[in-house]
C-alpha cells in the first residue's frame, strides 16, 4: 500500500534502484524494491515461506493499493496495476 494524504502524489522520481535506473512510486519495480529492503517485511516473508513461493507460482495475488486522505477527511482507495511479468517478491540473503 502506499498511503498519501491531502494534495500528495505518487512520486515520479521514485527511488533509486540497485542498477541504476529510478523506479516511480506505484509502480511494480518500486514494489519490489520495497520489498527487498524492509527488514519487517523480509522478516514477514521468512515465517511465512508459503508466500514468495505462491507469488512465483500464481497461488498468491498480490494487490497494490493507492490510499489518499482528503484535507476534508475523505478516503478513496486505488489498484495500482501490477506487472506479474517482473512482480519480484522474494526472500534475499542478510
Amino acid at each position: 500500500m502506499e498511503a498519501k494524504g491531502g494534495s500528495s502524489q505518487l512520486s515520479t522520481t521514485g527511488r533509486l534502484l540497485p542498477d541504476g535506473t529510478r523506479a516511480p512510486q506505484g509502480s511494480t519495480a518500486y514494489l519490489n524494491d520495497i520489498a527487498r529492503v524492509d527488514t519487517t517485511f523480509q522478516d514477514w516473508l521468512r515465517a511465512n515461506p508459503d508466500v514468495p513461493q505462491g507469488l512465483a507460482d500464481g497461488r498468491v495475488t498480490a494487490r497494490y493499493q493507492l490510499v489518499h486522505a482528503t484535507p476534508g477527511g475523505k478516503v478513496r482507495i486505488f489498484e495500482l496495476q501490477l506487472d506479474r511479468a517482473t512482480l519480484d517478491i522474494r526472500l534475499v540473503d542478510n
